[in-house]
């Protein structure tokens, strides 16, 4: 097979080259390419180029021309994973002439937008004979009319001897009268009008190529089709590179298999005439011409065979018939228009003209073609449908190259770069692949910038919050972009790293089809040691205090340290002064926020006031208050006086007046004595008629009886006697003047007795009743 000048046909494949690759931007189809549409008028327009980067999806749709040239299709996603900086994907629409739009997105955000102004869904003929199919590029002489129709185009790569394997596929125009028909048509000759007259009938684009070559027979077609040389009989020129047929099938094998292709249309016989060419050798080489188009694409071409002989103004039977039988022997073969009888005699006895003031030959014979190209044509040909653009399966290997391949069965492939391996492995350059199937037929693929395959941007990270942590804990990490797989230094696939200990974290992206970005920056993660766990001690020793006192705590080592108290206070020491018990415990933090555990409690105690004690008279001569346990001592005062701090829970009263007394309890757990509230004001004033030694209650209960004096008795002497003089008990009591209690022991006793009470020199006896 010929790859020669591939490079140049790549180009051309991609209309816009190799532009810049940051833009939305249609490498393909060109302007005015058009697709061939089914035979119930539906299409697809097929497309690739290039996207800004980090495009996630491509959209597209079809905005007719003009009113009435085509039906509007909404907005749809041709390419939801673009590779290597491109996309590719098709359109579907109605036969019609369309403004193609793209839009790209990045994510749900629109990135880029670009169009292609005309372009169709329509029919494709290639023109084949000679010279009344060629045409004959003198305009003056022949007179040819250009399409008015805008819809009316032309491929426009025109070549005079042959044209390459693969030749340019994106060169088109409007039809006008003096354009080339690519690959080796002259002028517009009769197909601008007939591309005038199909348009104004289908509605639908029209798209001319012309491998016509002027005087060649049947025997040139047939030996160039079979790989034979051939001479241009007449002119004794040897037909170069397989021509004439070589046109026809390098058209097919390219330019249908991109856009496709509803019929060959067929002129040629009169250079048969001329050699007198036999029935059977026509029909034998056109029916071989045929099904050698078949058997180069493995399709089933549609071809139409005009029936034509007219040489010298003279028909020739013989290759009528020929026509005729292949039209009715062979499938898929329409006939065509009987073009003898237009314009007969012609001005050099073979080729159609428009005469400036006589029969105009051409627009006849476009007007004939037309007659051909019926209902019934159009109902009764399957067309040849455009294959897709291939899309490269791209992705990257362990070594971070790019791999590119093409999926799907192919007999060959070639690599713009590298040759024909079937896959290609690199880390930079843009590549393209054309296939070639079984028969013979090229696909194209879209092209990849192998750079833009990789991320764009490299990650950059950054902490997820603190950038120091403490030993034990841990620090988050993260990117900037969330539309990438993050690989970390370790290997880890996530969108965040956590780091435990001291080390450099960095990243790089990956994308879906693997290929990695350049490395992130680095950050560095701390860690510090976590403060001890604080100690609490009280410096005084204390682990109590009276209400109204406080109890100062303090942390141990506490340098270079934040500490935090139970109750949010922050510093070294802490005033412990709320009433009741209370467990502390501290915690302690360093500068960059490391937190130590919580310390064991400490419990202290500030201890309430006890309850005011409540004054009653014990006596004669005294007043107290009830003791509890753990008073030691009482503080008495005359109104605001103090009369004395005293170990007695009793006082006698020295004079008439106003009294009140507060208590000191000890709480030996905490080596504290606390005052009470101070009572109530008790008021006592005494019984002028009762002095001295007194003995009370009586009667007697319980066999316990108190003595109360006035003045103090250093010591006295008890007798305790019946009625008759019995001694029941003696007893020496000392310091008499608080009420003291004296028991009698026996307990037994009841009824009337004597207490005799002897003391400084003198005694007294007092009657007791028992009870």
């Amino acid at each position: 097979m010929c790859y020669k000048n591939i490079v140049f046909a790549f180009l051309l494949f991609a209309f816009s080259g190799f532009g810049a690759l940051a833009q939305l931007k249609v490498n393909f189809p060109a302007q005015r390419a058009i697709f061939q549409r089914d035979n119930s008028n539906n299409g697809q327009i097929h497309i690739h180029g290039y996207v800004p980067n980090n495009t996630s999806r491509v959209e597209a749709r079809l905005l007719p021309v003009a009113t009435g040239q085509g039906t509007q299709t909404d907005w749809i996603t041709i390419d939801s994973t673009p590779r290597g900086g491109s996309f590719v994907g098709s359109i579907s629409g109605k036969g019609g002439w369309y403004v193609l739009q793209l839009r790209s997105f990045e994510n749900e955000i629109q990135n880029g937008s670009t169009q292609v102004d005309k372009v169709g869904i329509g029919e494709i003929f290639i023109l084949a004979g000679q010279s009344n199919a060629q045409g004959l590029d003198n305009v003056s002489v022949f007179n040819p009319k250009g399409a008015s129709d805008d819809r009316v185009n032309a491929y426009t790569h025109y070549r005079v001897e042959y044209i390459d394997e693969l030749p340019p596929i994106g060169e088109f125009s409007q039809l006008s009268k003096t354009v080339n028909i690519g690959p080796h048509g002259n002028t517009a000759w009769a197909w601008g009008e007939l591309g005038d007259r199909l348009v104004r009938d289908l509605n639908v684009p029209v798209m001319f190529y012309n491998t016509g070559y002027e005087a060649t027979t049947i025997e040139n077609w047939r030996k160039s089709a079979k790989g034979e040389p051939t001479i241009l009989t007449g002119f004794n020129v040897n037909l170069p590179n397989q021509t004439p047929y070589s046109f026809l099938r390098i058209l097919l094998q390219n330019h249908v298999s991109v856009y496709g292709l509803r019929s060959v249309l067929w002129m040629q016989g009169e250079s048969d005439k001329f050699f007198q060419t036999s029935a059977e050798q026509y029909y034998q080489d056109l029916k071989l011409i045929i099904e050698k188009t078949r058997t180069d694409t493995g399709k089933t071409i549609n071809w139409m065979v005009s029936r034509t002989s007219l040489e010298n103004n003279a028909s020739y039977p013989p290759v009528i018939e020929a026509q005729n039988r292949v039209i009715s022997d062979l499938p898929s073969v329409f006939a065509g228009p009987q073009t003898d009888f237009i314009q007969n005699p012609r001005f050099d006895g073979v080729h159609l003209s428009n005469t400036s003031a006589g029969t105009q030959g051409l627009s006849e014979l476009a007007n004939a073609f037309k007659l051909s190209l019926s209902n019934s044509f159009f109902q009764n040909s399957s067309p040849i449908i455009a294959n897709p653009v291939l899309k490269p399966v791209v992705a990257c290997n362990t070594a971070n190259f790019v791999q590119l391949s093409i999926p799907g069965t192919f007999s060959s492939i070639l690599w713009n770069k590298t040759g024909t391996t079937p896959t290609v492995i690199d880390n930079s350059g843009v590549y393209q692949a054309i296939t070639r199937d079984a028969f013979g037929n090229y696909n194209y693929s879209a092209q990849i910038d192998i750079s833009k395959a990789y991320p764009s941007v490299s990650p950059q990270v950054s902490p997820l919050g603190d950038e120091v942590a403490c030993v034990g804990d841990e620090l988050k990490y993260t990117t900037d972009r969330g539309d990438f797989q993050v690989v970390w230094q370790d290997g880890s696939i996530s969108r965040t790293f956590t780091s435990q200990t001291t080390e450099n974290i960095f990243a790089i992206y990956q994308n879906t089809i693997g290929c990695k970005s350049n490395q992130s920056n680095v950050v560095k993660s701390n860690f510090v040691d976590k403060p001890a766990k604080p100690v609490i001690v009280s410096p005084t020793g204390s682990l109590g205090a009276c209400e109204g006192s406080s109890i100062q705590l303090r942390v141990q080592d506490s340098v270079d340290k934040i500490i935090t108290w139970s109750d949010g206070t922050v510093g070294e020491n802490i005033t412990i002064a709320t009433p009741g018990k209370s467990s502390v415990f501290a915690i302690a933090s360093t500068p960059l926020g490391c937190f130590s555990e919580q310390s064991e409690p400490f419990e202290v105690e500030i201890v309430s006031h006890p309850e005011a004690p409540e004054i009653f008279q014990t006596g004669p001569y005294t007043i107290g208050i009830e003791r509890l346990e753990n008073q030691k001592e009482y503080e008495w005062y005359d109104e605001n006086f103090l009369l004395q701090t005293t170990t007695d829970n009793q006082l006698q009263v020295p004079q008439d007046g106003f009294y009140k007394v507060l208590a000191v309890t000890e709480f030996p757990k905490f080596g504290i004595s606390c005052a009470s509230a101070v009572s109530g004001l008790f008021s006592f004033f005494k019984d002028a008629n009762i002095t001295g030694l007194k003995i009370y209650p009586i009667p007697v209960v319980g066999g316990e009886f108190y003595l109360a004096s006035d003045r103090l008795i250093k010591t006295a002497q008890l007798t305790l006697m019946d009625d008759i003089g019995r001694i029941k008990m003696v007893k020496t009591v000392n310091d008499i003047l608080l009420p003291q209690t004296v028991t009698v022991k026996n307990n037994q006793l009841a009824g009337k007795y004597f207490l005799k009470v002897d003391y400084d020199g003198f005694y007294k006896v007092f009657p007791l009743v028992f009870e």
